[in-house]
């Protein structure tokens, strides 16, 4: 199965309205492709309602937190 990955962008703990235009394409692609759609999000600042993602066609939510993120992205 093919999967389009997405990175969710995140600003003051909220979610960037790009992210939710890029879910919404990257799901229309998924379809496209007969896959599915995969969000990638970053940093401890995550919102805490991330199931949101879901709503803009996310079929599956990577949160990635920790140490190992440092100097990658915000706060981690």
């Amino acid at each position: 199965m093919d999967e389009v990955l997405v990175v969710a962008e995140i600003t003051n703990s909220q979610f960037k309205k790009s992210s939710y235009e890029a879910m919404s394409a990257g799901k229309r692609v998924a379809e496209e492709l007969g896959g599915s759609l995969v969000s990638i999000v970053m940093g401890k600042n995550a919102p805490s309602n991330l199931e949101i993602l879901a709503h803009y066609g996310s079929d599956k939510i990577i949160h990635f937190s920790g140490d190992f993120l440092k100097g990658i992205c915000g706060p981690y």
